[in-house]
């Protein structure tokens, strides 16, 4: 029912590596997928780290309609807040909690890692492993230098996300082994327009909710849309 652009960014999947990596990058990436083609008006849809690198560019497409988040630990510095992340001692998936910070990684743990991704005892399959070893290292080494503080065009996302005034919805899985809910409850006041008032917790799912719980994403992004759309009946849909 609506026209969709997936990209994958640099270091990931089909396309090249680069010679680094930056906050400035993965900006400029966006934007020009967006720009070029023709969905620089429509909404975000960003897992995990996907949902921090599009609240990172919300300043680079200021058309956007709506953001729509899985899994995503919006990252900021208000002590205020609980840990956005569980420990290894918290999680089932222990140690791997902490991969998505460490560039060099031996094949078993990043194996590990993408297991942390699902339920316990999901069916993963292959093409999960086979992208985990494909990605560039380098990528991970530059999450933590711009999650440390030491990328300057690193923003904090907590400020991003509380000056956000188009629809934003944060949903979670009731399993997932990363992120900490209690987290993302203590971002709801900050939020102008949160969809639903709520932190969305999909029951059963892990980290990969859109994966493990397809049909449903769908049907919560189809109602995302129509609910923002209601007002707005003439709106082409993208």
């Amino acid at each position: 029912t609506h026209r969709m652009v997936a990209v994958d960014m640099p270091g990931y999947g089909n396309s090249d590596d680069a010679s680094a990596y930056n906050i400035a990058l993965f900006n400029t990436v966006i934007s020009q997928v967006a720009q070029a083609t023709g969905v620089d008006d429509g909404i975000i849809v960003g897992w995990s780290l996907g949902g921090d690198l599009a609240l990172q560019s919300v300043s680079v497409l200021p058309n956007i309609k709506g953001y729509f988040f899985i899994g995503t630990a919006p990252v900021g510095s208000l002590a205020s807040l609980p840990p956005p992340f569980l420990t290894p001692l918290e999680s089932y998936a222990g140690v791997a909690v902490l991969y998505p910070f460490v560039g060099l990684l031996l094949p078993f743990q990043i194996n590990q890692f993408v297991r942390s991704f699902f339920r316990p005892n999901y069916p993963i399959p292959q093409m999960f492993f086979n992208d985990g070893q494909r990605c560039d290292g380098d990528t991970r080494t530059a999450i933590l230098l711009a999650a440390s503080g030491l990328d300057s065009g690193f923003q904090n996302e907590v400020n991003v996300l509380s000056g956000i005034t188009v629809p934003v919805a944060l949903v979670i899985g009731e399993k997932d082994a990363l992120i900490r809910k209690a987290y993302l409850d203590s971002l709801v006041p900050q939020i102008q327009n949160l969809w639903q008032d709520q932190v969305i917790v999909v029951s059963g799912s892990g980290h990969a909710v859109q994966w493990e719980m397809a049909d449903e994403t769908i049907s919560m992004i189809e109602q995302f849309i129509d609910d923002f759309q209601k007002d707005q009946p003439q709106q082409q849909q993208r």
